[in-house]
């Protein structure tokens, strides 16, 4: 463990020393002003690199960058138009499924309400006619009880006539009389 520890302070005392130069045995002026000339080198091509890439590949970098910024906005513009259109539509088609509906529902009422207007003018028509038809079946019934009872009417009358004819021809007793009105009527219900 404690090999760890001294491999770890180690490492902190390079990591932090002035490139790795102090907290060593090479401490010397040489030493420094070597380790300074490699990071003053160091940080002159660094600002040639900044420079070099600024003057001559910054604007294709960033014309590159704009372009792709430029297509996802239009990508995103795209789509939102694209969400929007078919919002509408969805709201288009719900309205149009609502009007079919409503228009179907009209139709079916409609269709129930002429037919129940039908059914009730077969029905009037039906009972007119039932009452046309009991009207015509009284009127033939009056004229055949009409023609019944003048029947009966001239069947009395004959009959009457008959039976005075006969009591007429014949003088008989009270007896005699019932007997021949007994033996007609009897003729008559044959």
């Amino acid at each position: 463990m404690e090999a760890v520890l001294q491999k770890i302070s180690s490492f902190i005392t390079s990591g932090l020393s002035f490139l790795g130069i102090f907290g060593t045995d090479e401490f010397t002026l040489e030493a420094v002003l070597g380790e300074a000339t490699q990071v003053v080198m160091q940080l002159i091509a660094t600002i040639l690199l900044f420079v070099f890439i600024r003057i001559f590949i910054w604007k294709r970098i960033m014309n590159i960058l704009e372009a792709r910024q430029n297509n996802i906005e239009k990508n995103i513009k795209d789509a939102e138009e694209l969400k929007r259109l078919a919002e509408e539509k969805e709201t288009l088609v719900a309205a149009e499924y609502e009007k079919a509906k409503q228009m179907a529902r009209e139709i079916i009422d409609k269709a129930e309400l002429e037919g129940k207007e039908e059914k009730d003018k077969i029905i009037l028509s039906a009972k007119e006619e039932a009452k046309r038809r009991m009207g015509l079946l009284e009127e033939e019934l009056k004229r055949e009880e009409e023609k019944e009872k003048e029947n009966i009417k001239n069947a009395i009358t004959d009959i009457a006539f008959l039976v005075a004819e006969k009591i007429v021809k014949r003088e008989i007793d009270k007896k005699e009389y019932q007997a021949i009105v007994t033996d007609f009527i009897e003729e008559v219900g044959k």
